[in-house]
C-alpha cells in the first residue's frame, strides 16, 4: 500500500459536521503527505487493511486527498527533510 495522503487543502462541504472517533483522530494526526498507508499501519500498530479502511473513510468525507505517486527516492528525501526539520525545532 504505497499510496500517500495529506490533509485536504479545501475540505468538502459539510466536513464541519463530521465527528471523528479517537482512532481516526490519531491516524489523522500522522497523515503528513510523506507516509504511505503501510508506514501509517506500522506507526499505529494496525494492519494495512485497518488503516486503509480508516483512510478511505476520511478520504470519502473530504478530509484527505491523495498525492501523485512519486519515486521512492523522492519520498525518502521528503521524509528525511521532515525528520531533520523536527530535530532542528527541538
Amino acid at each position: 500500500m504505497d499510496i500517500i495522503f495529506r490533509m485536504a487543502t479545501a475540505p468538502g462541504e459539510g466536513t464541519y459536521e463530521i465527528s471523528l472517533k479517537p482512532v481516526e483522530w490519531n491516524l489523522l494526526l500522522l497523515i503528513d503527505g510523506t507516509r504511505t498507508v503501510s508506514e501509517l499501519a506500522r506507526a499505529t500498530g494496525r494492519t494495512d487493511f485497518e488503516v486503509a479502511r480508516i483512510v478511505y473513510g476520511l478520504f470519502s468525507a473530504g478530509l484527505l486527498e491523495s498525492l501523485p505517486k512519486t519515486s521512492p527516492s523522492l519520498a525518502g528525501r521528503a521524509r528525511g527533510a521532515c525528520a531533520q526539520a523536527r530535530r532542528s525545532r527541538s
